[in-house]
Parts: structure tokens; C-alpha cells; sequence
């Protein structure tokens, strides 16, 4: 490979990068100026963009009693966006094909622990396996949507695996991943959405801006 096929490579990725941060702001904007209802359309839109994969559907709205029952059983009143989803939707359901992001519906609604296996022992069996590799401890590395983090692999700060078994799973863990929210303020504020997955987690400010900026994956 020559100079040229170099610097035309660079220059590429340079686009590409610049593309997604374009696409990530936009996605930061949308989740703070469009309603729930519209960012939830767009996103399973997205989704079934592709039906010889996968196509999923939102279940009919919850109740605001169950809403309600929801964070009464908790511990805590669900994050307004949370609750806001739920308005809308109760729950992603599968209609064909391995649908990633199965939405629970409210009432199913626990903390990570409570699953079986909970998610601190997946998160074990997967540092059992290879997380020693990279020196990595017992603890999950959470990174920002940054590119530049991401790129660089610099987490913002560490999650415990028993600390994670706290949060709450909107999606069953499965093989050390889910995607899940805080419930109340503490390292992360309350209604924060972490995506977990291969020993590290995602932050997102809320359940809008997850929607909003992994909506075409």
C-alpha cells in the first residue's frame, strides 16, 4: 500500500468519524426537543428497516396504575422518561426473526440481580473466561457515547459487577448484556440508561437519547 492509499484511508475515516459525531449530536438534540411517542416511532422504524432479520413491535400502552405499581414495588417512582415509554408502549415485542432489544413489559420490570443467572454472575463467568486478558477486575468499564473514549478505550468510571445487579433491566441479561436504567441518583443520576455488554457499559442520559441515537443500528 502506498502513501496515496494511506492518506486517502485516513481521510475516509476521518469522514466516517466525522458522519457519527454529526449523527450523535443530532440524536442528543432530537432527545431533548421531540416528544416520546415520536423518537419511539422513528426508533421501530429503524428497527424493522430490515424484515428478513428481524421485525418488533411495541405492546399496547400500560396503565398509568401500572406505571404507578411498577415503581411502588421498586422502591422508587420510574425515571420520567421510563415512565414516559411506558405510556407509550408496554414493552418491544418480538413478531419474527432474533429481535435484539426485547422491551419487558412494567410489571416484569426487576433489578439486574433478580434475573437467573443475575447479571453479575454472567458478568463472572465472561472475567472468568477472558476478562484477566486486559487486567481488567471484577467491575465493569462504562465509557460516554464519545467517539473519542471509545476510540482511545477510556472509560469514564467503574461499575462493580455486584453494583450493576442494582440496576434495572428493561431487557432480560443474556450472556452479560442487557440494557437497563438507574433507578435513583447515586454514581449515575436516576433515569441514566447504561448498554452492557462484553465487560463494558454505555452511558446515555436518558431512554430518549438511547433511542434516539441507536435507532439504524
Amino acid at each position: 500500500m502506498g502513501l496515496f492509499d494511506l492518506l486517502r484511508g485516513g481521510i475516509a475515516v476521518a469522514k466516517s468519524v466525522r458522519k457519527v459525531s454529526e449523527d450523535n449530536e443530532k440524536a442528543r438534540v432530537l432527545a431533548t426537543t421531540a416528544p416520546m411517542d415520536a423518537i419511539l416511532d422513528a426508533w421501530i422504524a429503524s428497527q424493522n428497516r430490515f424484515p428478513e432479520n428481524w421485525l418488533c413491535e411495541p405492546r399496547p400502552a400500560a396503565e398509568e396504575s401500572a406505571v404507578a405499581r411498577a415503581g411502588e414495588r421498586l422502591g422508587a417512582p420510574l425515571p420520567p422518561q421510563v415512565a414516559q415509554f411506558y405510556r407509550q408502549a408496554n414493552g418491544i415485542a418480538v413478531k419474527q426473526g432474533d429481535f435484539p432489544y426485547p422491551f419487558l413489559p412494567v410489571a416484569a420490570l426487576v433489578a439486574a440481580g433478580a434475573h437467573r443467572p443475575a447479571l453479575s454472575a454472567q458478568l463472572a463467568d465472561q472475567w472468568d473466561e477472558w476478562g484477566r486478558e486486559d487486567g481488567q477486575g471484577r467491575e465493569l468499564h462504562v465509557f460516554t457515547t464519545s467517539l473519542m473514549d471509545l476510540a482511545t478505550d477510556r472509560p469514564e468510571s467503574l461499575l462493580a459487577f455486584a453494583d450493576a445487579d442494582a440496576i434495572i433491566s428493561l431487557t432480560v441479561p443474556r450472556k452479560g448484556a442487557c440494557i437497563a436504567f438507574v433507578l435513583r441518583d447515586g454514581a449515575y443520576p436516576a433515569g441514566t440508561i447504561l448498554e452492557v455488554e462484553n465487560l463494558c457499559a454505555t452511558r446515555y442520559a436518558g431512554l430518549k437519547e438511547w433511542l434516539a441515537m441507536t435507532a439504524g443500528r
